[in-house]
């Protein structure tokens, strides 16, 4: 300390420990320290919640100030906030009516645990995103094979239909035509039903028949006897 020139007494030595910053202690407030060393973007309040990387937040304070409220009312506004990337579990956004931070927690109709990091998420999305190119191709290539496939049947159908009308003999029915030829081509593939001779007396009735009917009835008599 004689090489740095301090003065040999308690307050040259305190004196001396002020200016190379060690020897005492100084309070900074918690919201200077979440400002200062704690990553900074805008999350989005929604009449869902406030949303970071689709994960909803919120608090007793937002309640109060009705921020949903608006959102919902009035459209979605970017919020300042500070994460740590350690953990999803909390938000914090400068105090805009007061002092400080307020604190924002993750909401417990979240999709994610609180255990998770935003590198996770953000890792976990960013693999959804490169996938995605590979998930459209695979999506085109089933509709085009879908639309081939219904090219292919109107395409035959419609090679039938010229072959028909080409072997058809004699001019081209009108559709008044056809349909009268549709309704006798109906009629006869439908033979009218077969005449039961009446010789006065019920139809016969198997004895299994019987017995089930019989049943029947007692039941449906005993339900009638109940209703009031």
């Amino acid at each position: 300390m004689q090489a740095a020139g301090v003065f040999p007494s308690p307050a040259g030595l305190w004196h001396w420990g002020h200016e190379v910053g060690i020897g005492f202690r100084r309070h900074v407030p918690t919201s200077e320290l979440i400002s200062a060393l704690l990553p900074a973007c805008n999350a989005r309040i929604t009449g869902r919640g406030i949303q970071l990387a689709n994960r909803t937040y919120g608090s007793p304070e937002v309640e109060r100030r009705k921020w949903i409220d608006v959102a919902r009312n009035y459209g979605a506004s970017d919020l300042p906030i500070h994460y740590f990337p350690g953990t999803v579990a909390k938000l914090w956004t400068p105090d805009m009516d007061g002092t400080g931070m307020l604190e924002l927690q993750l909401s417990d109709q979240s999709t994610a645990s609180p255990e998770l990091t935003f590198d996770e998420v953000t890792d976990a999305y960013v693999y959804a995103q490169a996938r995605r190119g590979d998930v459209e191709h695979q999506r085109t290539l089933l509709r085009l094979a879908a639309r081939q496939r219904r090219k292919d049947t109107v395409n035959a159908a419609s090679a039938l239909t010229a072959e028909a009308v080409g072997r058809a003999p004699g001019a081209t029915p009108t559709l008044t035509e056809a349909r009268q030829m549709e309704i006798a081509i109906a009629a006869n593939a439908h033979p009218p039903a077969p005449q039961v001779p009446d010789d006065g007396g019920s139809p016969a009735v198997d004895a299994g028949d019987e017995a089930y009917l019989e049943a029947m009835r007692a039941i449906l008599g005993t339900m009638r006897d109940e209703e009031p």
